[in-house]
């Protein structure tokens, strides 16, 4: 009988697989290509996933659905990421239980601190590897769980 043995890696995927399992995340942006990697990734670690074409479309998702993370490029016909952050709102408004927001942009004006002082937990620039997305965004989870195990 042979034993399996698990690899340091593995163990990682482990716990991104149980700080994600069963998340929404919602995917904004206007590359039909980019939506389809993040949301083939996103898929494998057990999160129900939500795509958006624009600000405008993912607005009208947010209102209506419980979202935990918000991954959205920043410039997007019909609605741009910043306008996107103005929608969710800072982090103080948020507070504990809004929405993970990382911001993605391979060619902006907004730079990280802006991409922050509107409320995104994060600002990525492209290109990016898709495959790195869910431990970056478990990193802030993790973060976000910190305080509660404390209390």
């Amino acid at each position: 009988m042979k034993h399996k043995t698990k690899s340091i890696l593995d163990k990682r995927d482990d716990d991104h697989t149980q700080l994600l399992n069963n998340l929404t995340v919602l995917i904004v942006d206007d590359e039909p290509m980019i939506r389809t990697l993040v949301k083939r990734e996103f898929s494998n670690y057990g999160c129900q996933v939500i795509e958006a074409e624009n600000a405008l479309d993912a607005a009208f998702i947010l209102e209506e659905r419980k979202i935990d993370v918000v991954i959205s490029d920043v410039r997007m016909e019909g609605g741009d990421g910043d306008e996107l952050l103005k929608i969710i709102g800072p982090h103080e408004t948020r507070r504990d239980k809004g929405p993970v927001v990382i911001m993605m942009s391979g060619y902006s004006v907004l730079t990280s601190d802006q991409a922050e002082k509107y409320g995104a937990d994060a600002l990525l620039q492209k290109p990016l590897s898709v495959k790195l997305l869910p431990a970056f965004v478990s990193r802030f989870l993790r973060a976000r769980l910190a305080p509660e195990a404390s209390r």
